[in-house]
């Protein structure tokens, strides 16, 4: 065979293949062997039947197979002679099918990791003072939750609506247009706290219509509006099984002395206002972070692989809307929620993946790597968190199969590190030795399998090829460094996320840029 290449783009590559027709010979007699060996028509014992007739009954078997060994063939190849490394399934595209005594043409396309220098001085942006002080109503507002967490549940006796501050229970059962059940929208005896912004608002507005032990059936927004197209909404079937109220414990000297070691309620505020001064000052390091490899980023140019957007696109997607997605059955309003959600994610998966590539890159430059003793660490940390044994946390990772993903992350951290080293290297009081820790991250991605050379093995469709793939999501097991989005009294650790949350709850849609804050 031969072949002529073709660079769509620096990431993107083309390759035209021409088989002879004394090729495409060869493999369709050697399909048809191999299948006759397989199979027994009447009147022949097996393996004894005519060549021609075997081709003649199976030929749909035969030209597939004989495509797909030329296909898996002729990738490999390629692969072996460019040395080129794939990180997306190739497509195929080819005008006519196999035809004994005639040349086969057809293309394959797919990407690659882009080829380029990091800059040969890293930049540092400007420092700016955290200036942003804690506010006395934040003070309150902690105080509030603190002894909402201490408080007493009691049941609400009087026939009323809930309130801001009420603890409802709740069933609820969402249907799609043509009264379908979607099972990831529903839950029996599924909790809410009224005003925290735990469900999306139409379901809380519906929720408050509501009396205990009263059901009514609506229409709720999902999907907001936008661009001019209508909200995606789905019938909520709801009934509200009962209403608590939390009795605040008054806030004294002796209740500060029972959450922790506090002499005085005076003493306890300061403890809230440093913890949530302290937070403050991670977001505010968080932005440099951001910042810096931003601009950074933006001192070299390379091309991002569409392959590897569409798929964090797919995981954002999935995160946010996968069930409404699953139950749609009516393909054109899927192909519509789906357009409607690429557009709304593609800049900001965008901008992961190049941030992810940027700091492969130094990591690869630097050579740097992640031992076990590390991860180890993580794991221990992550066990701490949430008061449970290493054993069973090490568990939990094995079985989502999240040690990659944890590996993934401390690499990428450590990658950052060197980067603010680097960029900060004249100043002596830049920030560069905080950012040496695992516990400084952006959104997860995998890039580990993207930089895998192909392995060339085509799929036996003879369609589709598969590839390493560079983002594949992944389950994910606590976090060890989740950050802490509520001050925190020594004695109320922040727990590690289970294995699983509450399932069937329709969270509020969160921005696509920051998946850890609620909206």
């Amino acid at each position: 065979m031969q072949y002529t290449r073709e660079d769509v783009s620096t990431v993107k590559k083309k390759f035209t293949v021409t088989v002879p027709a004394r090729e495409v010979e060869a493999a369709l007699d050697e399909s048809v062997e191999k299948l006759r060996g397989r199979v027994a028509l009447d009147g022949f014992r097996r393996g004894k039947a005519p060549r021609g007739m075997v081709e003649a009954k199976f030929k749909d078997d035969v030209y597939n197979e004989a495509g797909s060994e030329l296909l898996s063939e002729h990738y490999k190849k390629i692969l072996k002679e460019t040395g080129l490394q794939p990180i997306s399934d190739f497509l195929l595209d080819h005008a006519k099918t196999l035809c004994r005594g005639a040349d086969f043409t057809y293309s394959i396309t797919f990407e690659v990791m882009p080829e380029f220098e990091l800059p040969e001085k890293f930049e540092p942006v400007e420092l700016k003072e955290n200036t942003r002080e804690v506010t006395d109503e934040e003070i309150e507002m902690a105080l509030k939750d603190v002894r909402r967490k201490h408080g007493k549940e009691t049941a609400v006796t009087e026939k009323r609506c809930p309130r801001e501050g009420d603890i409802v229970t709740i069933d609820f059962q969402a249907y799609t247009d043509n009264g379908m059940e979607i099972p990831g929208l529903s839950a029996k005896d599924y909790t809410v706290a009224i005003g925290h912004n735990e469900v999306v608002p139409g379901l809380e507005n519906l929720i408050l219509t509501l009396k205990a032990g009263e059901k009514t059936r609506s229409k709720v927004d999902f999907l907001p509006p936008k661009d001019g197209e209508e909200a995606r909404t789905y019938d909520i079937e709801l009934k509200l099984i009962k209403i608590a109220q939390i009795d605040l414990p008054e806030l004294t000297d002796k209740f500060v002395k029972n959450i922790g070691p506090f002499r005085t309620v005076e003493e306890f505020r300061d403890h809230l206002r440093k913890s949530l001064s302290k937070s403050n000052d991670g977001d505010h390091m968080a932005k440099l972070r951001d910042s810096l490899i931003e601009h950074n980023m933006n001192l070299v140019k390379f091309d991002v692989p569409e392959s590897m957007i569409e798929r964090q696109i797919g995981r954002m997607a999935g995160e946010f809307y996968g069930d409404l997605l699953q139950a749609e059955t009516d393909p054109e309003r899927r192909r519509s929620i789906a357009k409607s959600l690429r557009d709304e994610f593609w800049a900001h998966a965008e901008k992961t993946v190049r941030a992810h590539i940027f700091l492969y890159k130094i990591a690869e430059q630097e050579r740097l790597t992640v031992t076990d003793e590390e991860v180890e660490t993580q794991i221990l940390n992550a066990a701490e968190q949430s008061n449970r044994s290493i054993e069973v946390v090490r568990a939990e990772y094995d079985k989502s199969g999240a040690l990659e993903a944890l590996r993934e992350r401390i690499l990428t951290n450590k990658a950052i590190g060197s980067l603010f080293s680097k960029a900060f290297a004249d100043q002596e009081d830049g920030p560069g030795g905080l950012f040496g820790r695992s516990d400084l991250n952006l959104p997860k991605l995998n890039l580990k399998d993207a930089i895998k050379k192909g392995e060339g093995g085509a799929k036996k469709t003879g369609k589709k090829a598969d590839a390493p793939k560079a983002d594949a999501p992944k389950a994910e097991a606590p976090k060890a460094d989740a950050p802490k989005a509520k001050a925190e009294t020594p004695k109320a650790k922040a727990e590690a996320p289970k294995a699983e949350a509450k399932k069937g709850a329709p969270k509020a849609p969160a921005k696509a840029a920051d998946k850890k804050s609620k909206p």
